[in-house]
């Protein structure tokens, strides 16, 4: 397989990220973008695919310049290096539209939202914990 040289967003998530943007909550959208990543990925999801129309939104190399992103993907979600591009793109469109669907039911704080899904992830390890005893 060979290596994504852009990644996108289906245009419902990318016209939601442009209004988290528009709003203030992000200085420029791929900021949002990889916000979103990392709210997918702290949140254990495995992504949304892309359905519909996709909307190319920024080359990799703006998006990741020194390539910590694709190894994070890749540790974390267990593919490999060439598809974690690919990966990013399905977590971007999970993150963007959890995103949105917190802000329409009023939850749009960024350090509350960090506060849940640490929460969640501290949960998580005590339930392993638990079991491994």
């Amino acid at each position: 397989m060979s290596e994504k040289v852009t990644v996108g967003l289906s245009v419902e998530a990318h016209g939601m990220l442009q209004m988290l943007k528009e709003s203030g909550y992000f200085r420029e959208m791929v900021d949002g973008y990889r916000f979103a990543i990392g709210m997918a990925l702290a949140s254990n999801s495995a992504g949304s695919q892309i359905s519909g129309r996709k909307n190319t939104f920024v080359n990799v190399g703006t998006l990741d310049r020194d390539g910590t992103l694709q190894r994070v993907i890749s540790s974390l979600t267990g593919c490999a290096d060439d598809n974690a591009y690919a990966v990013a793109e399905e977590l971007a469109e999970w993150g963007v539209r959890e995103r949105d669907r917190r802000s329409q039911a009023g939850h749009l704080d960024v350090a509350e939202l960090l506060d849940e899904l640490a929460a969640g992830e501290a949960e998580e390890s005590e339930s392993s914990a638990d079991a491994a005893d």
